[in-house]
């Protein structure tokens, strides 16, 4: 929420230059012409991608402004298992499974608890941080072909609007008017692709890679309990994924 309202700022501000370099926002507001670009771009989205994909679309944007536990929360909370599974042993595991709320920690738990080695814990959580990149370059995949076709149904737009001017001049005076009316469609794909879609795939390029680290610092600590490693050792592991230091896993 906070990104969203330093986002609305920022625009607010333009806005006001845009007002006061004498250029009205009622000159750019043309509906039809927001309609063919928006609209247009939906359509070929939708004929690229299956329709399961485009159902995400909504859930996508939930994630990509959802908070979550940053990866020094989830560094600590998985230190302090850790400890309690030392001493506890695997009922502690138990009680934190239950009522921890991320899915992959409560996977390699489960895993754990029900006596697996450290040879399938690897296997099964390497296996499912593959299964979340590839859904999260999709997602990703999909903003960025939108923020393709957004300036090129603009460009068809004014090429429209062009036509229609040229072939119904009969007053040179209203010439630049028209014109102007015209490439509104232009500044509309280019708005929508570097304003909205290109940001969005940004974004989740970013949050991919934040939770690519979490995940596997997650289970390079799961890994740890197995193999009943120091803690100090598991949390100097722990801590050179956070800092964007190669491990090496055993």
């Amino acid at each position: 929420m906070l990104n969203i309202g330093i986002a609305s700022i920022i625009l607010g501000v333009l806005a006001w230059l845009f007002n006061h370099q004498g250029m009205a926002f009622s000159q750019l507001w043309q509906l039809h012409s927001f309609a063919l670009v928006f609209l247009g771009t939906a359509a070929a989205t939708v004929l690229q991608f299956p329709m399961r994909q485009c159902r995400q679309i909504f859930r996508w944007v939930v994630v990509a402004f959802k908070s979550s536990p940053s990866i020094h929360k989830e560094f600590h909370g998985l230190l302090a298992i850790a400890n309690q599974h030392q001493m506890d042993g695997v009922d502690a595991l138990i009680t934190a499974q239950q009522r921890i709320k991320n899915s992959f920690l409560k996977k390699l738990l489960g895993l754990v608890i029900d006596g697996g080695d450290a040879s399938l814990v690897r296997t099964s959580g390497e296996a499912t941080i593959r299964a979340i990149q590839q859904r999260h370059d999709m997602a990703i995949f999909f903003f960025e072909q939108m923020a393709k076709y957004a300036p090129g149904f603009g460009l068809l737009g004014t090429v429209v609007g062009l036509i229609q001017l040229l072939s119904s001049l009969t007053t040179p005076d209203h010439l630049g008017q028209g014109m102007a009316l015209a490439l509104v469609t232009t500044f509309y794909g280019i708005l929508l692709a570097n304003v909205l879609f290109q940001p969005m795939a940004g974004r989740l390029v970013v949050l991919d890679q934040e939770e690519l680290r979490k995940n596997e610092m997650i289970l390079i600590g799961v890994l740890g309990m197995v193999d009943r490693e120091p803690t100090l050792l598991m949390k100097e592991k722990m801590e050179m994924v956070i800092h964007n230091q190669p491990v090496v896993l055993a």
